[in-house]
């Protein structure tokens, strides 16, 4: 994990120091051995594997470059394999619940097959051309900082880097205010709101008050702790030379749905628009055809996300929020804003309880607990210990705020250094100390 202190004190700072010491034509080499280690570090067992995937892409992607006539059945045999993994290490378990034993799923590889996807699908419909040395495409399909949790970064965006990327002391302080930044969203916010989340879920009659607090706590929870790694990757790639791309963009100002998903994990957003929605035929075949392929889209957005009856309710239920947002409501929404605010806010809360609970049994459970008026034991005591983290997380979710803050530490230098200190020290105390340390994405 990026927020630990192995990482932190040792992995990281080599890899930069060693990378910007060595010239141009040894980098790409060095990154992939320092990939290598990285995953094997987290699962060696599936180092093969990723390994396997990737020297199958590259040569299907390769033959499609020189054979056209064969370019459809080699696409189609890239995909399947990749295609085949996935189902076979997540989804074993949900399409044969008869077997006693599934295979453990390896880390990451959601995110590894999906742009493995992008790729073979890119250089199939002749939009990136195929990567002839398979040093270049290993580096890029096993790049260490979005190997495990993304953002989806497809090879039209760093194909130039791979091959030469110059590094300035600007790339390496931008790099670094940004893992700093990604860093303190983890440690300091999503770690503290998870630990609440989990205190209040353990209160057996928390009443409304406790419930909905919990809600709100795993909604901030999930979206520091998986913004927060999008950004320690983003500031990694830039410390390496790659411009990863924006994953998240202050989704809870959203006014809409719609408006919530071209803030939210951008990148899984604009793979399952290219590569799903859009050859499904979008919305150009009339109504139904389009309220269907919404449902598809939306389905395996949230079977993507985890092998289980509640993440495809979960899609499903932002695919029909969608639908209803596109032939209902929508226009309305518009010229409403204020009310789509809170609307888009409320609703996406909600659905993080689909997302939370494995079973509809808990669920109901848990949701059951909104109509009891009585305010469970501990509820207000947990409620002001975390009463810093809720807030911060509530101001921080507001777009005008950041804005400020990045405009004042961009007009003065020392402020913003001793501010990235104080957040790093701050990080390092608390990991040095701390026993709660999850990261949600990890599951998916």
């Amino acid at each position: 994990m990026f927020s630990s202190i192995v990482f932190l004190c040792f992995f990281l700072p080599a890899v930069v120091l060693v990378h910007a010491a060595l010239p141009q034509r040894l980098r790409n080499g060095f990154l992939l051995l320092a990939s290598l280690v990285f995953y094997a570090w987290g699962d060696a067992r599936y180092l093969p594997l990723f390994l396997l995937l990737a020297v199958i892409n590259y040569a299907c992607a390769l033959g499609m470059g020189r054979w056209r006539r064969a370019g459809g059945a080699l696409c189609a045999l890239g995909v399947l394999v990749n295609a085949g993994a996935l189902v076979y290490y997540k989804y074993a378990g949900l399409l044969l619940p008869f077997l006693t034993r599934t295979p453990a799923l390896p880390l990451g590889i959601s995110f590894y097959v999906f742009q493995s996807l992008s790729y073979l699908l890119d250089v199939r419909a002749e939009r990136v051309k195929p990567e002839r040395s398979l040093l270049r495409y290993t580096t890029y399909i096993m790049l260490f900082p979005q190997l495990i949790a993304g953002p989806i970064v497809r090879y039209s965006d760093v194909s130039e880097a791979l091959r030469k990327r110059p590094l300035t002391p600007a790339h390496m302080e931008h790099g670094m205010m940004l893992f700093l930044i990604g860093l303190g969203s983890k440690v300091l916010l999503a770690n503290r709101l998870g630990a609440l989340f989990d205190a209040l879920c353990a209160v057996a009659e928390r009443g409304a008050l406790g419930t909905a607090s919990a809600v709100i706590a795993y909604g901030f929870q999930i979206y520091y702790d998986f913004a927060g790694y999008s950004l320690m990757a983003m500031g990694i790639g830039e410390m390496l030379g790659f411009a990863f791309p924006r994953n998240f963009h202050h989704p809870y100002a959203a006014a809409s749905i719609r408006d919530f998903w071209h803030r939210w994990h951008i990148t899984l957003g604009d793979w399952l628009r290219t590569y799903i929605y859009i050859p499904l035929g979008g919305s150009r075949r009339g109504t139904a055809r389009t309220i269907l392929n919404l449902l598809i889209t939306w389905g395996l957005s949230g079977l993507w996300h985890g092998a289980g009856f509640n993440f495809l309710a979960w899609g499903l239920y932002f695919g029909l929020l969608l639908i209803l947002e596109k032939y209902v409501w929508g226009n309305w929404l518009t010229r409403h804003r204020a009310v789509g605010h809170v609307y888009a806010f409320l609703t996406v809360m909600a659905s993080w309880v689909l997302f939370a609970f494995g079973s509809m049994e808990e669920m109901g459970a848990f949701a059951a607990q909104l109509l009891e008026p009585a305010l469970g034991e501990n509820v207000l005591f947990l409620l002001a210990c975390s009463a810093l983290p809720l807030l911060l997380s509530a101001v921080f979710a507001v777009p005008r705020v950041c804005g400020g803050c990045a405009a004042l530490l961009e007009k003065r230098p020392a402020l913003r250094c001793a501010a990235l200190l104080a957040v790093l020290v701050l990080c390092v105390m608390e990991l040095l100390g701390a026993q709660y340390n999850p990261f949600l994405y990890f599951r998916f």
